[in-house]
């Protein structure tokens, strides 16, 4: 009991409420600012004239085409759900059964090796907004902008 007062005592006055709020509130501008074509990686980059033509395109490290999810056999889609987010139609952007895993897993190993804790929605924040930080606030972010995410666009 006093390590749960303890804890929420350090989460509010640490500063930590404010900065969680402040989290969300940048989640939830993220995609209210959103469209479709938020969610179309850029790998390319094309360069036009003054009138409009295209005079070249420079690639990124890969080579990425946007396919519409209607075009995907279901046979893919099916193998890269149960692959990398088995719960994918039920957790609404976070698996907190797999984000509880993985904290865990970093001060208890019980895995051999570190086991992400990261939706598919997860991950597609992850690889639009190239927020790359390796700590407890990226991972905040990513889990609030995921369940707006889910929320404006499932």
């Amino acid at each position: 009991m006093v390590i749960v007062l303890g804890g929420i005592l350090y989460y509010n006055y640490g500063g930590y409420a404010q900065e969680i709020q402040r989290l969300r509130q940048e989640a939830i501008e993220m995609v209210r600012s959103s469209s479709e074509d938020t969610f179309v990686p850029s790998r390319i980059s094309m360069v036009y004239d003054a009138h409009g033509q295209l005079i070249s395109f420079a690639q990124g490290e890969k080579n990425a085409d946007y396919v519409e999810f209607k075009d995907i056999p279901e046979d893919f889609v099916r193998a890269m759900v149960s692959i990398e987010d088995k719960r994918f139609y039920t957790h609404y952007g976070v698996d907190w059964r797999r984000t509880t895993g993985a904290i865990v897993n970093t001060f208890i190993p019980i895995y051999s090796s570190k086991q992400g804790g990261s939706t598919i929605t997860q991950q597609l924040i992850k690889n639009l907004t190239d927020d790359r930080e390796q700590n407890a606030s990226r991972k905040v972010r990513e889990i609030m902008r995921a369940r707006y995410i889910e929320k404006n666009y499932a």
